[in-house]
């Protein structure tokens, strides 16, 4: 499913707006979403889903940049330790052999 939404921009390593089979979400079972990216596509989805129903969170911009660092970084920092644990690994296993 998250091909035929983000291939596109995925493929040519650029932000393509287009047009995202929201009919692809229900499909797939899912009846809500939040953030990004379909916060971007609020007006084709209330164009779609006239009956639906958003929620608008307001925080401050300081707690919103350090909310989004904790979160970059508990995505990014476990990517590293397992870089580093697989490629000693891999030395390991070269010479066990």
């Amino acid at each position: 499913m998250t091909n035929n939404i983000f291939y596109k921009s995925i493929q040519n390593n650029e932000v393509i707006m287009g047009e995202p089979n929201l009919d692809l979400l229900l499909k797939a079972g899912y009846s809500a979403t939040m953030d990004l990216p379909f916060a971007l596509y609020f007006n084709q989805i209330l164009e779609k889903y006239p009956e639906c129903k958003f929620i608008l969170t307001v925080r401050p911009s300081e707690d919103w940049f350090r909310s989004w660092e904790v979160l970059t970084n508990s995505i990014t920092q476990p990517a590293q330790y397992t870089s580093f644990i697989f490629t000693h690994v891999k030395k390991l296993e070269y010479y066990m052999r």
